[in-house]
């Protein structure tokens, strides 16, 4: 195959070889200009005209790419200042014990937070597949009003519903399934014993404690809390120092990119480049170096 390849690409001219005083150097920003002063047949001209046009649009993408990674660079440089400042101000925070107890209760709080969410994505992705089976008009004998509640917001109503009421609802449906009295299409019923699976009475009581216990601690640091400006301080100083880490991360990646395109550009003006010194030297019978 490789005999067939070599066919098929495109072959750049063979320089020949002149004697070394006839060598010609010429810096390719006057290259054009000498080219029009010489006597060149119509079809060198056509030739040289378009490869020089390559090397030129290779050239400007190159001074473009160069331009880009020095604003890049700008910005990087920029963004790693504000991540260094951010992170001054954060440490400064710390030094005083009372700030540095409430960045402790922060860090207690999004805690809190985040296993509440993971708790409620858990609830509502159970309670939207039951919610949907038990609205079809042949299961509405088994729709409970509860069943609503979860729906629309299953962390209050299960913070709510202390007797866990919504445990005997589940047995029922659960019971009502086994003995196929609920109207399922069979392609929702394994996701009907999935839900039924994830909402079982262990699982829901522990979610409900813990959500309390949670639900407590939130209060408590509420509680503790007496300077809500500086809590919100806090969190500012958090998303910002976050953002200018990713941004810096981001303009990296950028760069890398834009080196290795202008690697790549580079290394292709340089073939253009060796072509052009080919026709030219070629029409003029002579040795032709351009400088670049």
């Amino acid at each position: 195959m490789r005999w067939l390849k070599a066919m098929l690409r495109p072959e750049m001219p063979a320089q020949q070889s002149f004697p070394e005083k006839d060598t010609l150097r010429l810096p390719f920003s006057s290259f054009q200009t000498w080219c029009e002063q010489e006597q060149l047949s119509s079809a060198a001209a056509s030739e040289i005209t378009i490869v020089y046009q390559k090397v030129l649009h290779a050239s400007k993408r190159l001074h473009s790419f160069q331009e880009r990674i020095a604003d890049h660079q700008q910005r990087r440089e920029k963004a790693k200042e504000l991540v260094q400042s951010k992170e001054q101000e954060w440490a400064q925070l710390l030094l005083d014990p009372h700030r540095q107890y409430l960045v402790e209760l922060k860090q207690r709080r999004d805690q809190a937070q985040e296993k509440i969410t993971k708790h409620r994505n858990t609830l509502d992705s159970a309670f939207t597949v039951l919610h949907q089976l038990l609205r079809r008009p042949e299961n509405a004998v088994f729709h409970h009003a509860l069943f609503s509640h979860y729906f629309f917001d299953s962390v209050k109503t299960l913070l709510a519903d202390r007797e866990l009421r919504i445990v005997l609802q589940l047995k029922a449906i659960q019971a009502a399934l086994d003995a196929h009295q609920l109207v399922v299409p069979l392609r929702d019923l394994e996701a009907a014993y999935a839900a039924l699976q994830a909402l079982e009475p262990v699982i829901i009581t522990a979610i409900q404690q813990e959500c309390l216990d949670l639900q407590q601690d939130l209060f408590f640091i509420s509680q503790q809390v007496s300077r809500k400006d500086l809590l919100q301080t806090l969190d500012d100083l958090d998303y910002w120092l976050k953002h200018h880490q990713q941004q810096v991360l981001k303009l990296e990646q950028d760069i890398q990119a834009l080196e290795e395109e202008i690697q790549r550009v580079h290394e292709r003006r340089q073939e253009l480049v060796r072509q052009l010194e080919s026709l030219a030297s070629e029409a003029l019978q002579r040795n032709i170096v351009i400088t670049i």
